[in-house]
């Protein structure tokens, strides 16, 4: 047998991982680069989910603010139109208050 980090020793080590390993007859290194290609992968798949949920929370927050000012909007105009209604009637009031004296 030949000592520790001679070509038997990897020739072993690429028998077990190609074992495991659905592509036999891969190199060490190709078993490598597809980890780290695939671990990239992955990573690129979550940033780009991360960014699909920023820009729906972000949407969902534009939606939220345009809802709220559209309430405020309908409340003012409310208020207005009481406003008026009362002014109304005071003038109203007032001109059948002068017309009687």
């Amino acid at each position: 047998a030949e000592p520790p980090g001679t070509h038997a020793e990897s020739g072993q080590i690429l028998q077990e991982d190609v074992a495991v390993h659905p592509s036999p007859g891969l190199s060490i290194e190709a078993l490598a680069i597809a980890r780290v290609m695939a671990m990239e992968r992955a990573r690129l798949e979550a940033e780009e989910r991360a960014q699909q949920e920023e820009r729906e929370w972000e949407e969902e927050e534009r939606q939220l603010e345009a809802e709220e000012r559209a309430r405020k909007e309908e409340r003012a105009a409310r208020l207005a139109a009481e406003n008026a209604v009362h002014a109304a009637e005071m003038d109203a009031a007032e001109a059948t208050r002068l017309h009687v004296l």
